[in-house]
């Protein structure tokens, strides 16, 4: 669908057929990269969403070993 739009876009050089592939070529590396760094940027917020998670359930579970062994001791 795409490449059947850029190939018939009309050229610079209307004698090279390889001016439209060329172009082809590049808008594909420019779309591909963009979905890269989308995929990246995805990949390191679901690692740092689920590190958060796992800090906060270590939290929590902290919190309860910290007050059901010593709790006691910090009240009076």
């Amino acid at each position: 669908m795409e490449y059947e739009r850029l190939s018939s876009e009309p050229s610079d050089e209307p004698n090279d057929p390889y001016d439209a592939l060329a172009v082809i070529a590049e808008e594909a590396t420019d779309r591909a990269e963009y979905l890269y760094e989308l995929l990246s940027d995805l990949q390191k917020q679901t690692f740092l969403g689920a590190l958060a998670g796992l800090y906060h359930q270590w939290d929590k579970d902290l919190r309860h070993f910290v007050y059901s062994h010593f709790g006691l001791f910090l009240s009076s």
